[in-house]
C-alpha cells in the first residue's frame, strides 16, 4: 500500500492532474469510451459464464453498435440507445460460482485487492481476446491508458478522502469491498454501507458504532 502510495504521489496524481487540466472533458469522454468498448468481449464471456444472459446480450449489443456506429468506441451509441455498460469481470464469476474473496491484499501497481479477484484478473488477461490480438507494446499502452482514465475520474474524491481519513488505509479497504460487493451484485446493493474512519465526526455517530458493531469491528 505504501509503495503504491508513493507511485501516486509523485508519478500517477501528477500526470492525472495534468491530464485533467489540459484535455477537455470532451476528450476524455472519448477515452474512457474507446476504453470500455475493448472491454466488452470480457464483459461477454463473463456475463455468460454467471448466467447472466440478459447482460451478456446487451455486452454485445453494445461491442457491435459502439464498434460500427460509435467509430470504434469513441461515442457510447449504445449507451444512447438505452444499453447501459455491464462490466463483469472472472473475479465476480467466482463470486457467482461461490467462492468466498478471502483476505483484503493490495497488489503493487494494481492496488486494493483480495485473492479471488487476483485469480480473476489472471484469467481475465488470457480470457480477454485484446490481450492476443495485440502486440505487447500496446497491451502496455492499454494498460498505463486505462490507469490514467480511471486516477483522472477519481481525483477529487481521493484527495478528499486522504485529506479527511483518520485511517486512509481503513477506508481504502471498507471502499473497495463495497465497491466490490456492488459489482458481484450489480449494483443492487440496498442500504448504503457506511465508510468507517471518514471523519473525526464519524467517531462520534452512534449509526456508525452500529455499523461497526455488524462488521465485526472494534472501536473505542
Amino acid at each position: 500500500f505504501a509503495i503504491n502510495q508513493t507511485l501516486d504521489d509523485i508519478l500517477l496524481a501528477p500526470i492525472a492532474e495534468t491530464y485533467v487540466g489540459v484535455v477537455p472533458e470532451w476528450g476524455r469522454e472519448r477515452v474512457n469510451s474507446v476504453l470500455n468498448n475493448f472491454g466488452e468481449p470480457l464483459n461477454f464471456v463473463n456475463s455468460v459464464m454467471q448466467l447472466e444472459m440478459e447482460r451478456a446480450v446487451t455486452s454485445m449489443l453494445r461491442f457491435v453498435f459502439n464498434s460500427t456506429i460509435g467509430l470504434g468506441g469513441l461515442f457510447d451509441v449504445a449507451g444512447e440507445l438505452g444499453l447501459p455498460i455491464a462490466d463483469e469481470d472472472f473475479g465476480q464469476t467466482l463470486a457467482s460460482w461461490g467462492f468466498g474473496e478471502g483476505p483484503y491484499i493490495v497488489l503493487p501497481l494494481f492496488g486494493p485487492s483480495n485473492p479471488r479477484d487476483a485469480i480473476g484478473r489472471g484469467v481475465d488477461y488470457f480470457l480477454d481476446p485484446f490481450s492476443r490480438a495485440i502486440r505487447a507494446h500496446e497491451r502496455n499502452q492499454r494498460f498505463l491508458a486505462r490507469a490514467l482514465d480511471q486516477r483522472s475520474m477519481y481525483t477529487n474524491e481521493l484527495e478528499t478522502l486522504k485529506s479527511t481519513s483518520i485511517d486512509f488505509y481503513a477506508a481504502m479497504r471498507a471502499l473497495y469491498r463495497q465497491y466490490r460487493e456492488n459489482d458481484i451484485r450489480n449494483g443492487d446493493m440496498g442500504p448504503e454501507i457506511r465508510i468507517p474512519s471518514i471523519t473525526n465526526e464519524d467517531f462520534e455517530d452512534e449509526s456508525f458504532h452500529q455499523a461497526a458493531a455488524k462488521d465485526g469491528m472494534e472501536h473505542e
